[in-house]
């Protein structure tokens, strides 16, 4: 298969394991020290149902995605032709989902905000 994994073993000259390993350890840690930083088993299962239920079809839509864009890419669609390194398609849910969000500012607060019941807001460094 392919993945930024497998070019940079392949440029390096080594197996891919040897890329993958500490990655996946420490995408492990860290997701384990974020839950653990949550603190309230309930806020926890909130999150990981959020990230359960979310990531499956976004999983999905973006294989698709990926599958059909790099078909276009290969028929050399003028469509799909590379603007600074990424296709038209990229541009336009970039420009009109998260770049709305970077150009407004409204970023930084989302991440540092987890809204948890209407009236209960849980800002991580709030005393228990």
């Amino acid at each position: 298969m392919g993945g930024d994994e497998y070019f940079l073993a392949a440029n390096l000259g080594i197996h891919k394991y040897v890329i993958d390993i500490p990655l996946g350890l420490a995408f492990i840690t860290g997701f384990i020290l974020c839950l653990r930083a949550l603190g309230n088993w309930r806020i926890i299962l909130k999150w990981l149902g959020a990230i359960i239920l979310g990531s499956f079809p976004s999983g999905l839509l973006l294989m698709k995605a990926n599958s059909i864009i790099l078909a276009q890419v290969n028929e050399d669609n003028p469509l799909f032709r590379p603007l600074f390194g990424w296709s038209l398609p990229f541009w336009f849910v970039f420009l009109s989902g998260y770049g709305g969000d970077v150009r407004t500012g409204s970023v930084p607060q989302s991440l540092l905000r987890l809204r948890l019941r209407t009236n209960d807001t849980y800002y991580p460094d709030q005393k228990r």
